[in-house]
């Protein structure tokens, strides 16, 4: 073979090299977006919903988001969304008794994604005095804070004879505690479901002097 042509083929298979290389380092390629949801006991959830949404810009103050695709898991917990033209995103996976779960996702990162779920808990809360006295009848109202950052009521008790109230198994996002009672100090909690237990809380009330 001509010397000029192994030259000019050598040249050709170089920049072939270059550019796959390039690509790779400035995220070219693209990887199906496969994503596992266990349980705490790391059993695969069916049937879960699972939800992939764009951001416009990781670093942006604003990013607009957008839904891509809903899938639901099967019979192992596996939902493959296949090749997304998505750099930065968040998936929401949800199920009837289960908390919401949330996840972030960044092309540069593994598109093997584990996503844990955990079953609802009661949400209980006890109410006592700054000399640690039960205090009853105190009214306790609990907000939701949603992920998109609105507060909504979402049920109002008033505590025992033991200073309790006992909310039940309640899907919560973020919680927020009103706790108010004639003679005291309203006194106001944030807090994230427990993810092992019972959401137990304690909420101290001080007295109002005079």
């Amino acid at each position: 073979m001509d010397r000029n042509l192994v030259i000019i083929f050598a040249l050709f298979a170089l920049f072939f090299v270059v550019a796959f290389i390039g690509l790779s380092i400035w995220g070219g390629q693209r990887n199906p977006i496969i994503v596992n949801v266990k349980d705490e006991n790391n059993a695969g959830i069916e049937t879960a919903k699972v939800e992939l949404y764009n951001t416009s810009n990781e670093y942006s103050k604003y990013p607009t988001r957008t839904l891509m695709k809903t899938l639901y898991t099967d019979a192992n917990g596996v939902v493959d969304f296949g090749i997304m033209e998505i750099d930065y995103g968040y998936l929401v996976v949800s199920k009837d008794g289960y908390y919401n779960a949330i996840q972030s996702y960044d092309r540069k990162s593994n598109p093997n994604l584990l996503i844990r779920m955990f079953k609802i808990k009661p949400i209980i809360i006890t109410v006592k005095d700054d000399n640690s006295r039960v205090v009853s009848e105190a009214k306790v109202e609990l907000y939701n804070i949603s992920v998109s950052n609105v507060l909504t009521l979402v049920k109002t008790l008033y505590t025992d004879a033991n200073g309790v109230a006992d909310f039940g198994k309640m899907e919560i996002d973020c919680g927020y505690l009103v706790v108010t009672k004639e003679g005291y100090k309203n006194q106001t909690r944030n807090f994230y479901p427990s993810l092992e237990g019972t959401n137990n809380i304690r909420i101290y009330l001080n007295q109002l002097e005079g």
